[in-house]
């Protein structure tokens, strides 16, 4: 194969993979651990569904990176699907942070009676400092599992694009 050939493979391969990497969802993992003893992180928040269920503390990491203060809020009254909201805060190391308020299904797993499945959708306000500017105004979906025997709770969180909500 000719020099030539060689380095236009070579940049169409380069220019396809950054295509690709800007069209890839920005996404985060999410690990929250329940507190007993924490008190609610946003006592003033006006719920639209449920009741308090505790709070507690984790952290993200991927394309956001902080750690993670939280509030639950749920309606228990159907026993296979439970509304959730979670509202909290997420810190990054440079001070800066972010308030974010979910909206909700927990469903127990099929077999499974420890573990619930969460979907929901999270929006992002309240952005202080430069690290969550982007973010602010912001939608995603986060979804993911918590094990009630440890309430510990693992989500994926995928940020939308405002492209991505028209």
């Amino acid at each position: 194969m000719g020099q030539a050939r060689k380095i236009g493979l070579s940049l169409c391969l380069l220019a396809a993979t950054a295509i690709a990497q800007a069209a890839e969802p920005r996404r985060a993992d999410v690990r929250l651990e329940y507190q007993e003893s924490q008190p609610p992180v946003i006592p003033q928040f006006a719920k639209a569904y449920g009741r308090y269920l505790g709070s507690g503390r984790g952290s993200v990491t991927g394309a956001i990176v902080g750690n993670v203060v939280w509030d639950l809020y749920e309606d228990q009254d159907a026993g296979q699907l439970h509304r959730a909201q979670f509202v909290g805060r997420i810190t990054a190391a440079d001070g800066s942070s972010i308030d974010f308020e979910t909206v909700g299904y927990f469903v127990r797993r099929t077999g499974i009676s420890m573990l619930w499945d969460l979907t929901s959708a999270i929006y992002f306000s309240s952005a202080r400092g430069p690290a969550f500017q982007s973010l602010q105004g912001g939608l995603g979906v986060w979804e993911g599992d918590v094990d009630t025997r440890t309430y510990s709770h693992r989500y994926r969180l995928r940020l939308l694009q405002p492209s991505d909500r028209q």
